[in-house]
């Protein structure tokens, strides 16, 4: 049986990709690697609605480290928000680079409270403003509209982690100054390329390294340093081949029959319905163990769910995700695995209800 992934990354490929990545290795000082790059480039900054985008060799937490870098050229003190794993890593590096900063952290799985956040905003102008999209580890979009429409009354620069967002949603990049992603999760190629959007054309900052200076990558034509062509290709004939619209539509539609089982299940889920994106579920349990039980039990029927990541294993939880290519037809097939789990763990835990395995609401 092929392994299902319900991963955020790696995530479930197109069955071509392997293939792709097979390509004979081309330099990247040849002419037809330059050529596939610049497209490559094309398609992503036309996906996302900004003006610009540099690729390097990478995580994505390499981008977010592009991003401290340049902020550490602004004078100006910021502001980060934070209400997850990711946005605590952002806090994380932001402190690395010596950036002066204003924290407003809230619960995970909890809204920004608006208001507050606008209020900071009018009243002391920061410079700039830095947060996850959607915070990967609970599920959460926080919402950039309004966010954007604030930091416009005061000219401050928005600074963006999109890691999840990116090619699983529409999104619309175009008020950002700065925003981070990578060639794995929604883009569904194979991780291993950061990704650095802009609006505008960064200036070399010699005071920055080299590898970090988003300025030296435009002045190198974007290609200062040696590219994987094999990643590059295989990015670049997802971005061809996929339509995202459809992908989306298939993706809501496997969504709600997952919904609508969890619902069935009495399981509770971290966030507010209205601000979960519907194609991560990040499930919460009371009962000790429960989240590595199940990951466990389902690793050994070859689905790969998100659970040993110490933020996880450190609240209970569990996440399904689903960025790449699904079928609703493999997807569905979980529902008995996690049955059948549910059913061992009752006989081995001696439970006749499963109101006390599971959450009710």
């Amino acid at each position: 049986m092929e392994q299902l992934n319900f991963l955020p990354g790696p995530v479930k490929l197109h069955p071509q990709t392997l293939t792709d990545l097979a390509a004979f290795p081309l330099s990247h000082r040849c002419e037809e690697f330059k050529q596939i790059f610049h497209d490559t480039c094309s398609m992503l900054s036309e996906i996302i609605k900004a003006k610009h985008v540099a690729l390097m060799m990478g995580s994505g937490t390499l981008a977010n480290e592009m991003i401290a870098a340049q902020l550490s050229t602004i004078y100006g003190k910021g502001v980060i928000l934070s209400n997850g794993e990711f946005g605590e890593r952002l806090v994380d590096q932001a402190t690395r680079f010596n950036l002066s900063f204003k924290h407003f952290a809230y619960p995970w799985g909890a809204d920004f409270n608006y208001p507050e956040i606008e209020e900071y905003i009018l009243s002391n102008k920061p410079a700039w403003l830095w947060f996850v999209h959607l915070e990967t580890s609970t599920g959460i979009l926080n919402n950039l509209p309004k966010l954007a429409e604030i930091c416009k009354q005061t000219n401050t620069k928005i600074c963006l982690d999109c890691m999840s967002s990116i090619g699983n949603m529409p999104l619309d990049l175009s008020d950002v100054y700065l925003a981070a992603a990578s060639s794995g999760k929604g883009l569904a190629g194979l991780n291993g390329i950061a990704l650095v959007f802009s609006n505008h054309i960064p200036i070399v900052q010699k005071q920055l390294p080299k590898y970090l200076d988003l300025g030296y990558y435009y002045l190198k034509d974007k290609i200062p340093f040696t590219f994987s062509y094999n990643l590059l290709f295989a990015l670049y004939q997802e971005l061809k081949r996929t339509s995202l619209p459809k992908r989306f539509e298939e993706t809501a539609n496997i969504c709600r029959e997952f919904t609508t089982f969890f619902n069935k299940h009495n399981i509770r889920l971290v966030g507010n319905p209205k601000s979960r994106v519907n194609f991560i579920f990040t499930l919460k349990f009371d009962k000790a163990g429960q989240s590595l039980s199940l990951g466990d039990f389902c690793a050994k029927h070859n689905i790969g769910i998100h659970y040993r990541n110490d933020y996880l294993k450190a609240r209970n939880w569990v996440q399904i995700v689903f960025m790449g290519h699904h079928t609703l037809k493999d997807s569905l097939i979980f529902f008995d695995i996690f049955d059948l789990w549910a059913k061992e763990y009752y006989n081995a835990h001696k439970y006749t209800d499963d109101r006390i395995l599971l959450n009710v609401k």
